[in-house]
């Protein structure tokens, strides 16, 4: 059994609990049981076994006899070069600091050639072609932003090629060449998991594969339903089209290997007080982070006043009153 990423063993679980007992008593040894262990084993449990259906659930449409053909939704509308494709529906001047700190890294450290792109409630249908189920559903609120963000970014770099970002992501680098050269990448969960990736940096070469089939998959789910079977339906339609499509399992198995783990690092240690030493490290450590815009979790909005943190550090380096 894993726990927090330790292998746990029965003889060590049962040690435990007899120390438990012997210490503190029998009320705190069922105290723990319950809350360090079995809490953990159901809510595990149900999660997995949600991923699951959802998988079984998706292979269905994955394999139906007759989906629509999505082929003309594969049409550029534009003739771009390559590009880096962010999104804030409302549009930049109506984002949060912490977003057009975030957007603002992006130009910043953009390498040579590449376009920076903002897609806005706008401007969407000036760079590609959304089936009108998927519009109208959106519209209706039956699709959220973030599901329909999904889809959004998979088309965008079907039809263009380059490089997604979320507009919560920071760059503290240039883009490695050697991702901007690959034909697929993301950020990897480590070992094996039913949600193979995150899917807030995604960088892929215009027409793959993968990527068309991910479309496909989740266009014929949302053509027949008006729920998300899952808030993770992306990851796991990833996971399903590299387990069953053999185009895709080749591109997933020839992807430069990058765990998810470290971008995530700096997200808890946004309102820390600022150390350079840590600041260095961890610019090293990452070229990207992934951030949020929602702080409910670290204590209500003054704590965006706080001096001297990571967080004001990013918006002093990115925003400083700069609009790219």
């Amino acid at each position: 059994m894993i726990i927090n990423d330790r292998q746990i063993s029965f003889r060590w679980i049962v040690n435990y609990f007899i120390n438990c007992l012997r210490c503190f008593g029998l009320i705190y040894m069922l105290h723990e049981m319950y809350y360090k262990f079995f809490t953990y084993i159901l809510e595990n449990l149900f999660y997995e076994r949600c991923h699951k259906d959802t998988l079984r659930c998706l292979k269905r449409y994955m394999f139906r006899k007759k989906p629509l053909d999505y082929s003309a939704y594969y049409k550029p509308v534009k003739d771009l070069g390559p590009c880096v494709w962010t999104c804030w529906m409302q549009g930049y001047d109506n984002a949060p600091a912490i977003v057009k700190a975030c957007i603002n890294s992006v130009y910043k450290n953009t390498n040579g050639g590449y376009s920076v792109i903002i897609i806005t409630e706008e401007n969407i249908s000036d760079y590609i072609y959304m089936p009108e189920f998927i519009l109208n559903k959106h519209k209706k609120g039956i699709i959220s932003n973030a599901h329909f963000s999904d889809l959004l970014r998979t088309l965008l770099l079907i039809n263009y090629g380059g490089v997604w970002v979320d507009a919560t992501v920071l760059l503290t680098k240039e883009i490695p060449q050697i991702i901007l050269d690959s034909d697929f990448f993301v950020f990897r969960t480590p070992g094996y998991h039913i949600i193979p990736c995150s899917s807030w940096f995604i960088a892929a070469r215009k027409g793959n594969p993968l990527l068309k089939r991910v479309f496909e998959v989740l266009a014929e789910y949302w053509k027949d339903n008006k729920y998300p079977i899952n808030y993770y339906i992306y990851h796991i339609c990833v996971r399903l089209v590299i387990t069953y499509d053999e185009d895709a399992k080749q591109i997933w198995k020839n992807m430069f290997p990058k765990n998810n783990t470290d971008p995530h690092f700096l997200q808890g240690k946004l309102f820390d007080n600022m150390d350079m030493r840590m600041k260095d490290y961890l610019w090293d450590l990452s070229f990207v982070y992934k951030l949020t815009y929602k702080f409910h979790n670290f204590g209500d909005d003054s704590i965006l006043d706080k001096k001297d943190t990571f967080y004001q550090y990013i918006i002093s380096e990115n925003l400083n009153g700069t609009v790219y």
